[in-house]
């Protein structure tokens, strides 16, 4: 029987906010271009591995299969107009850097640019192309992680709140900030063991 405190939901749903992910690419043409993949997260590690759902009908599909390749960007709250603009427009249709003003620049490991202005990058190499119907699953091991100098800590570990990274609510469709520490990992749960 059904929790009486829970209410069913639209799938879509799933599990929001999500990072504001940013994938870039090179087209068949070489011309930069840039999507929004609310799909996405972590697959593995060693070695670290990140996995996009990705519709078949999107132009990026295309540069990723022939090139093997594509960054993952983070973008910052000031840049939430822009994230907005790479899930709204098809690059078939417009050259989303020229118009956003962004800058892609030519990751130096794999074959993709990644976003300049953006405070947090991966590049990543395909691995794994799985067809799950609705949309493509790309599984790419990272290859190199970018993060800008000023949001990083004392330890050079990225502070999310200093880079003010975007979530995204499929199910809304709103962005979000992070918000506040509310606990240490593998250090709040000690409560509930015996010493």
């Amino acid at each position: 029987m059904a929790d009486s405190t829970k209410t069913q939901l639209d799938p879509k749903a799933l599990l929001a906010p999500c990072p504001d992910a940013i994938i870039a690419s090179y087209d068949s043409e070489g011309k930069a271009n840039a999507m929004a993949a609310a799909w996405c997260g972590v697959a593995a590690s060693g070695p670290e591995q990140i996995a996009v759902g990705i519709r078949p009908s999107r132009y990026s599909i295309g540069g990723i299969k022939q090139r093997g390749c594509f960054t993952l960007n983070l973008p910052s709250a000031k840049f939430v107009k822009e994230a907005d603009l790479f899930g709204m427009a098809s690059g078939r249709k417009i050259n989303k850097f020229a118009a956003t003003g962004l800058t892609p620049l030519r990751s130096e490991v794999v074959d993709a640019p990644y976003i300049k202005e953006f405070p947090y990058s991966m590049s990543c190499s395909v691995t794994h192309t799985v067809d799950l119907g609705a949309h493509i699953l790309f599984v790419a091991e990272v290859k190199e992680v970018l993060a800008d100098s000023s949001c990083l800590d004392a330890e050079g570990k990225l502070n999310w709140r200093k880079a003010d990274i975007i979530g995204y609510d499929t199910s809304t469709k709103e962005y979000f900030r992070f918000g506040e520490v509310v606990g240490q990992g593998w250090q709040a749960g000690k409560a509930f063991l015996k010493a």
